[in-house]
């Protein structure tokens, strides 16, 4: 698909910074995160021209928390396909770890078995928001993801906020006009 290839491709660009042999180079997205930050997984839209509400992501250091807020008109704010009745905002975060070139193997791995074993199993979150495109009065959306410092461990990985705009005509998701992009990406625990 056209996300996998073009994230195939931003991936390498970070292996191509690190050191070392070609082939075999450390994927560290924790020194490389401003790649990462804000990239548009669909290469013909923008997330910016569907979604025109800003969205701030506050770090809360005694909290350990993260949070994300926007407010939206969603009948001036939100570009929608001409049949959709409902918009879903949906905030996704994933752990990414460092993967290194595992010679023994050869083959690529995390660096930390359990940092990858828990991206896929426990570390990634999901939190939406259903929004009437009919809907004149702001709506204010605010999402806490608390409890970082046990997603991420400082220098071993990075976290990604994607943002992410889908759209339904009655209950039935609709192909068109949805957009994703890496909002925010936190390595800073």
């Amino acid at each position: 698909s056209q996300i996998s290839g073009r994230l195939t491709g931003l991936f390498r660009s970070i292996i191509k910074k690190g050191t070392g042999v070609a082939g075999q180079r450390k994927f560290n997205p924790y020194t490389h995160a401003e790649l990462l930050r804000g990239f548009e997984c669909n290469r013909h839209r923008n997330f910016q021209d569907v979604w025109k509400s800003a969205i701030t992501c506050t770090w809360i250091e005694n909290n350990n928390e993260y949070i994300v807020q926007t407010t939206v008109l969603p009948k001036v704010d939100i570009q929608a396909p001409a049949d959709a009745i409902h918009a879903c905002f949906t905030l996704f975060s994933l752990n990414v770890p460092v993967i290194c070139y595992d010679a023994t193997r050869k083959r690529y791995a995390s660096e930390n078995a359990r940092s990858l074993h828990a991206s896929y199993k426990e570390k990634a979150c999901t939190y939406f928001e259903m929004l009437p495109l009919n809907n004149k009065d702001a709506v204010a959306i605010e999402m806490r993801i608390s409890g970082l410092d046990e997603h991420v461990e400082k220098g071993s990985g990075v976290m990604l906020f994607l943002y992410a705009v889908s759209f339904y005509a009655g209950d039935v998701l609709m192909r068109e006009g949805a957009v994703m992009k890496v909002g925010e990406v936190v390595c800073k625990l």
